[in-house]
């Protein structure tokens, strides 16, 4: 029963752990993937975007892209997005056999599946994928006593993602932790080598492989060279999980989490200096940010599966009745993951600008580009080395003046006309609606009444996703002609009859057939003749 439980619950997890690619960043990690496979190098300076040709890229994800993209040459989305899954299972088992110590029964798989039910979402094509798989292996082999292995595993590690710095945090923690408990023994520094013996220096050997990486110390310190430009645009995803509360029910459902294993782990009866330490830095790391809810997971398990095994015999009867059913939910949880990978899409163009590249390259747009932030990850991959973007996701690219830049057309503080001059933009792709509320956002709208109106741009395409503007009296002139709207966009309709109208609404729901958003405008539009 307790193999069979394991089982369901591995497939489970990797079932509901495939994810739409849906991502803006996949897009740029692709990109860097290609560069990396096809040049056999790792892209040290800018080459995708034309405001940051030539500055200084820490690239710190190369071999992470490089896994993405050979994966997708060979088995395309699709097969990128069951290989994140199978990450995701891969890195739950290791973190199972990691606390083999303290729980091995049946309550194991339950309390593996009750920690990733709130994660699944973030197994998406993004190298902190690898991140996660790691943690769950350095515990592996720390708990094994491998520790030979930790010198190779963190030099992948370091070229895989900068999560290594919290490899490099959990070891320093390991190493406290048993010179702490061997206090007594160790007088001296001859005292801590005899008493350590090979180990003090696999756990140096681990920390310096971390610097063998194309970008050395700068990849360790990335988060710091980004914070500026973090700050400048908001970026939500590196707000603390406490920014979220009383907007997502994840959020909530995720402090709640917390709160609950934090409450088993102070009534357990199994408590150590690591395991404590352990659980503080699962804690503390998603009221840092958001994005390392992810860590969690990982951090807690074991602190959890050592308090639950002291209750064990407190709870004996309520275990035969909990296993079983377990089982039979796992069962029922693994028929829907079949069921939801039959029916996922396999890129979401409400997101993804995808249609809006494909617009771009079918009718050649000519010039350079503006594009909002959120898009210039997935244009990088769609439209390089033709086309370069304006602005993407790789924020240390971008400190300083083009933060500034950026963030001064999007809230109207800076004249668009004179960016639009100085950098000689042709066309436009903007990324209009609230992320949450799926909303046109009011600042793009101004943006977009700004340039239509003082720089002769017109919206040629729209979909959910994104709108395209060409400028009508240059080398997209026949573009603008051909595909202009003059009637109907996301934030207002101009005057015209109702015959005119809807025959822009249907040229455009030809061209994006399932947009709600032109649907939606559309119905009541129309309706209001």
């Amino acid at each position: 029963m307790n193999k069979a439980i394991l089982i369901l619950t591995l497939i489970a997890i990797g079932l509901l752990s495939i994810q739409t690619i849906a991502n803006f960043d996949t897009g740029f990690h692709l990109a860097t993937g290609k560069y990396v496979v096809e040049n056999l190098a790792v892209p040290l300076y800018d080459v995708f975007s034309y405001t940051a040709q030539g500055t200084r890229l820490i690239a710190h994800y190369w071999l992470s892209d490089a896994v993405f993209y050979l994966v997708y040459e060979a088995t395309g989305y699709r097969g990128l997005m069951v290989f994140a899954g199978f990450i995701g299972m891969a890195a739950y088992f290791l973190l199972y056999k990691a606390g083999n110590r303290f729980l091995s029964g049946g309550m194991a798989p339950v309390l593996l599946i009750m920690l990733a039910f709130l994660t699944f979402e973030l197994w998406v094509v993004r190298a902190q994928i690898f991140s996660y798989f790691f943690v769950a292996l350095l515990l592996l082999l720390l708990e094994k006593k491998k520790f030979v292995w930790i010198i190779p595993l963190m030099l992948v590690w370091a070229n895989a993602h900068a999560g290594v710095v919290l490899g490099i945090a959990i070891l320093a923690w390991h190493a406290a932790v048993w010179m702490i408990e061997h206090r007594k023994e160790i007088k001296n520094i001859s005292g801590l080598c005899r008493m350590s013996g090979y180990r003090l220096w696999m756990y140096i050997a681990a920390a310096g492989a971390t610097l063998l990486n194309p970008n050395g110390l700068e990849s360790l310190t990335y988060s710091q060279t980004i914070s500026q430009s973090v700050d400048v645009l908001q970026i939500a995803e590196w707000k603390s999980l406490f920014y979220y509360i009383g907007g997502t029910w994840q959020s909530v459902a995720y402090l709640c989490l917390m709160v609950a294993v934090l409450a088993v782990y102070i009534f357990g009866k199994c408590k150590t200096v690591w395991l404590s330490g352990m659980l503080v830095g699962a804690l503390a790391l998603p009221i840092i940010s958001i994005r390392h809810v992810g860590f969690f997971p990982f951090l807690a398990y074991l602190p959890l599966a050592a308090a639950v095994s002291t209750m064990l015999f407190s709870f004996e009867r309520v275990k035969r009745i909990l296993v079983p059913a377990a089982a039979v939910f796992l069962v029922l949880l693994c028929g829907y993951g079949v069921y939801r990978y039959a029916t996922l899409t396999t890129l979401n163009h409400h997101v993804l600008p995808e249609r809006a590249a494909d617009f771009i390259q079918e009718h050649t747009l000519e010039g350079n580009m503006f594009n909002t932030q959120p898009v210039g990850g997935w244009l990088m991959w769609k439209l390089w080395p033709e086309r370069l973007v304006y602005y993407d996701g790789r924020n240390e690219l971008y400190t300083g003046e083009m933060d500034a830049e950026l963030r001064g057309i999007e809230t109207g503080l800076l004249d668009p006309s004179a960016v639009f001059e100085k950098r000689n933009i042709q066309y436009a792709v903007l990324h209009y609606r609230d992320y949450f509320t799926l909303v046109p956002a009011q600042p793009i709208a101004q943006l977009f009444a700004r340039i239509t109106r003082e720089n002769d741009f017109k919206l040629v395409f729209w979909d959910d996703s994104s709108i395209v503007l060409v400028k009508a009296s240059g080398p997209n002139k026949a573009v603008a002609e051909k595909f202009g709207y003059e009637h109907i966009s996301p934030f207002f309709i101009k005057n015209g009859t109702k015959q005119d109208i809807a025959a822009e609404f249907d040229r455009a729901l030809n061209a994006a057939p399932d947009s709600d958003s032109v649907r939606l405008t559309a119905q009541n539009i129309i309706s209001q003749f």
